[in-house]
């Protein structure tokens, strides 16, 4: 995964390594990472908070500030996810589409209804790599 695409979408540098995630979670990620990603993603922050279990008032109180770790994970969670739709789908556009599209493989979800939980953030990221080697999903 182009970790300077991911690091660009959450407004940090990028680290040298992925442990470099990590710590940039741990002590909490730009809140200008919302808007950034949920731009790239054509959703609005009200949208992107219900993925990140926090209201769109509280977002709005971190304004200039970092989130917490919690949300900081979400945030990043998310982040990847989309980073890896760009890169198997070749764009933006298409990307942030899939995402909010229903899919036989999620029996007629939509992948990103998936992504506010680790374990729906592992489902949605096999479904993209069996896309990009060409398996039926």
């Amino acid at each position: 995964m182009n970790s300077h695409a991911l690091a660009e979408v959450l407004q940090i540098s990028e680290p040298t390594a992925d442990i470099g995630f990590v710590f940039a979670i741990r002590n909490g990620l730009p809140c200008g990472g919302i808007e950034a990603l949920s731009s790239k993603l054509k959703l609005t922050i009200n949208e992107l908070s219900e993925y990140l279990h926090v209201s769109a008032k509280t977002l709005q109180r971190h304004k200039g500030k970092l989130l917490s770790p919690n949300v900081s994970d979400r945030l990043f969670r998310i982040a990847q996810v989309y980073a890896r739709c760009e890169e198997v789908f070749g764009n933006e556009e298409a990307a942030a589409l899939w995402l909010k599209e229903p899919i036989g493989a999620l029996n007629g979800e939509k992948p990103i209804n998936y992504l506010d939980t680790s374990m729906g953030t592992e489902i949605v990221m096999t479904i993209l790599g069996r896309i990009e080697y060409g398996v039926y999903s």
